[in-house]
């Protein structure tokens, strides 16, 4: 069984809740994603927690998202920065290995308030000291939306 179904095993089986945190990265606020371009095209990498905050390994199990731009269909893209140093890193290299991301794709129906949890097809796993990035595209360009991460660890 590779990673991502062991990941999903366990995630879905349910850690025993006194060695495991449910925290929130970033813990200020939502990362800001913009869109560049019109689908297919997706907007740049954005940083949404850099590789210091990320202090031991960690799941993303599910985003929250806030502050809509537009009442459209979303996809975000959302994984590790593993290799690199920030989002602006992988732009220039390519993109990220898919075995560390995952898409989720949602329909916002009003621009007020925020939307969780939205919960990802499978967990995300983030090695320690490794940042998180995400990007966002819809059918029309310029539009924006602030993404957090629903995450787990286990208790050191």
């Amino acid at each position: 069984m590779g990673f991502a179904q062991e990941a999903k095993a366990s995630y879905t089986n349910r850690f025993d809740p006194e060695n495991v945190r449910q925290i929130v990265l970033p813990d200020a606020g939502g990362a800001a994603l913009a869109v560049s371009g019109a689908a297919p095209a997706y907007g740049a990498w954005s940083d949404v927690v850099l590789l210091g905050a990320v202090l031991q390994d960690t799941l993303i199990v599910s985003i929250s998202i806030d502050t809509p731009s537009i009442l459209e269909l979303w996809d975000i893209d959302i994984g590790s920065c593993l290799g690199y140093v920030n989002a602006a890193a992988i732009v220039g290299a390519g993109p990220i290995a898919a075995a560390h991301r995952a898409l989720v794709r949602f329909d916002v129906l009003t621009v007020a308030g925020s939307y969780a949890p939205i919960v990802l097809p499978f967990p995300v796993f983030i090695p320690a000291n490794v940042g998180i990035v995400a990007r966002s595209r819809t059918a029309g360009a310029g539009n924006t939306i602030n993404v957090s991460c629903m995450c787990a660890q286990l208790f050191s």
